[in-house]
């Protein structure tokens, strides 16, 4: 993997929705690496344990020559479609992008 940089997607879902969320989640990746090629998509939830209400859910994407505008459309619209699917959809998802040190 070279230094390119990478994108990072959090959001917060209920706990009674979490089981749905992550399943939803990595659908929605094996999706976009059948669409990107090269993509490295990776789906982690908080592990610090942040009590009965919510879950943080992370999303990150990786792509040798970096993602491009396109790409990060592609991803934005399939997870609105794959999230809102599975009665999940979250009411923000907080996008940053992050280059190696």
């Amino acid at each position: 993997m070279s230094a390119e940089p990478e994108l990072y997607v959090y959001w917060k879902v209920p706990m009674a929705q979490l089981p749905q969320a992550l399943v939803a989640g990595r659908q929605l990746q094996a999706l976009l690496r059948s669409q990107i090629d090269g993509l490295h998509a990776r789906l982690l939830q908080r592990a610090d344990g942040e009590g009965e209400g919510d879950a943080t859910v992370l999303e990150i994407y990786a792509l040798q020559g970096g993602l491009h505008a396109r790409h990060r459309e592609i991803i934005e619209k399939s997870a609105q479609f794959a999230y809102g699917a599975a009665g999940c959809l979250p009411a923000k998802r907080h996008v940053e992008i992050f280059q190696p040190g």
